[in-house]
């Protein structure tokens, strides 16, 4: 949820102000595009982050995860060509921040073809609907594993 406030609360008015600042020319479809962007990479944390916290069924405390995504966040700020290809491939399909700090960005600005566009929505997608099943499959477990409640 609170990702989901975050790109509405700052990513989206960094765009406007980035793109008023410096009088960028960017196109209205562009960023339509990168606003579904935005708001499917969030919708993906979302769904990566419930695993996390869907891990306290069986760890008991997870801080200890969710201080290591805090980590791996800090690295969406950085550049995506400063890394090598398996570091590139992990922020892509295993911890895919790159949905949400590079890629739209990349679409807001033209450089990314049409095909590429078409090609990165069916693995974010494609990505989507696997962490669904998982956040699922993570949720049934855990409430057999359920042992407490009030009272």
């Amino acid at each position: 949820f609170f990702h989901l406030v975050r790109v509405w609360i700052v990513e989206i008015p960094a765009f406007l102000f980035i793109w008023y600042y410096f009088k960028l020319d960017l196109s209205l479809y562009n960023f339509l595009i990168a606003f579904v962007a935005l708001i499917l990479g969030a919708i993906l944390m979302i769904l990566l982050y419930s695993c996390v916290h869907l891990s306290a069924f069986w760890i008991g405390r997870n801080v200890f995860i969710k201080e290591i995504g805090q980590t791996l966040d800090n690295y969406s700020e950085q550049p995506l060509d400063i890394f090598n290809k398996s570091i590139k491939t992990f922020f892509t399909y295993i911890y895919p921040i790159i949905f949400t700090a590079v890629i739209p960005v990349i679409i807001l600005m033209g450089k990314m073809s049409s095909l590429q566009t078409l090609i990165y929505f069916g693995i974010l997608i494609g990505l989507i609907i696997i962490w669904i099943f998982l956040v699922f499959w993570f949720w049934k477990i855990g409430l057999k594993r359920y042992e407490g409640g009030m009272g």
